[in-house]
């Protein structure tokens, strides 16, 4: 049976996964330029070209996997357990068993992505630029690839940045946001303010900004089908999160759990630390803390970050 997701190795034992999804997007990008480059010039410059994709497609979600990986790092040092990082074709996608208590480190852990997104693009534009400019064949193509990644790693970090909730912005910002309003409120916040970016990225997919280059690569094309996916994904994802947060504080103030600074504290449950119940990503796990996990079953909705993304 066809299976929605490949595991394809760990780092730090959480397990990266690659969704099918990604695949058809390989397909999807490779096949127009592999086929005219066969056409044109035969099956040689075709297969050449094939790797070169493939090649560019490896770097760019090794880029996206390497985000990921920043965000996991300061949130298990924060106390967080990551399940899982999947690479999908809107890009990844780090599974937790909860945010940072604390809106400082919150803020921390959101900013880490783009600052490792930002750190590649510098080590890939300062390594290929030289290449691309002065290296003789194969090594000026290696240049290319490098100054593609470069530019794919500078827009992951500037794009992530968005204070579009939830994308790490959009956290960054309900992070801020926190001490002064209260986490419900905040959240409340970020999600409308992530809503109408959402419809503004949804606007510039269809009709696209005709003159925004980057190293001749146009960015804001018209009729963008990944801009589009992205700004249904924003939309959607933000009114889920806010009714998450809102069933968060509505436990809380049955005296489950602890409330965030800027809102006042609950008092302690009267049940035993063993009927304490974890709130996190569904299903809902009831026990202490350390026994806090979801269990991974094939088939289990809540697993599959696409279709929980999209509800479906």
């Amino acid at each position: 049976m066809l299976k929605s997701e490949y595991r394809i190795g760990s780092v730090w034992g959480i397990p990266i996964k690659i969704h099918i999804s990604l695949l058809v997007l390989l397909v999807y990008v490779a096949f127009p330029q592999v086929s005219a480059s066969t056409r044109n010039h035969g099956l040689v410059s075709g297969f050449l070209s094939l790797v070169i994709v493939t090649i560019q497609v490896a770097l760019i979600f090794g880029s996206i996997a390497l985000h990921e990986l920043g965000h996991s790092f300061v949130a298990i040092h924060k106390g967080c357990r990551v399940h899982e990082i999947t690479l999908m074709f809107i890009g990844g996608a780090a599974k937790m068993d909860r945010m940072p208590d604390k809106p400082k480190d919150e803020c921390l852990m959101a900013i880490a992505g783009p600052i490792v997104s930002l750190f590649l693009s510098i080590i890939c534009i300062a390594t290929g630029y030289p290449l691309y400019a002065f290296g003789p064949g194969l090594l000026r193509l290696l240049g290319e690839v490098l100054l593609i990644a470069g530019v794919v790693n500078l827009l992951l970090a500037g794009f992530n940045l968005i204070p579009a909730f939830p994308m790490d912005g959009g956290r960054v910002f309900r992070a801020l946001m926190t001490p002064h309003h209260g986490r419900l409120k905040a959240t409340h916040m970020a999600a409308r303010l992530g809503r109408a970016l959402a419809v503004a990225f949804f606007i510039i997919g269809i009709f696209g900004l005709k003159h925004v280059t980057v190293f001749g690569m146009v960015i804001f094309s018209p009729r963008n089908l990944m801009l589009i996916m992205i700004s249904g994904f924003i939309y959607i994802t933000a009114n889920r999160e806010y009714r998450m947060v809102q069933v968060e504080e509505l436990m809380k103030q049955r005296g489950f759990g602890s409330a965030w600074p800027g809102m006042a504290s609950p008092p302690p449950p009267d049940e035993p630390d063993d009927d304490t119940v974890i709130i996190s990503p569904p299903p809902y796990t009831k026990g202490p803390a350390a026994k806090a996990e979801l269990h991974h079953t094939q088939g289990n909705r809540s697993d599959n970050p696409l279709k929980r993304f999209f509800g479906r």
